[in-house]
């Protein structure tokens, strides 16, 4: 994993037995000496979202504009950086 070096990070979390499973792969993540090394981790620019909206392939068109709009709020902000 260190080898990659994306600018950004889009981590897809699913646990439908776990109402929690999105903070603890964030716990995970940010305790992680081999994932906080990657440069997007470094750079603050890990995006944990959820995978029944982002991964399942029972999505259509109000998904997909979900999707687009939490694009925009993850990555706008960059932009203006």
């Amino acid at each position: 994993m260190p080898q990659i070096k994306a600018d950004i990070i889009i981590a897809i979390v699913s646990d439908y037995r776990d109402d929690d499973a999105m903070e603890q792969v964030k716990r995970f993540w940010k305790e992680n000496p081999l994932t906080q090394s990657m440069k997007a981790s470094e750079e603050g620019r890990v995006y944990f979202v959820d995978y029944y909206t982002w991964g399942s392939n029972m999505r259509g068109p109000i998904a997909a504009d979900i999707i687009l709009e939490e694009t925009r709020q993850l990555l706008l902000p960059l932009a203006e950086d």
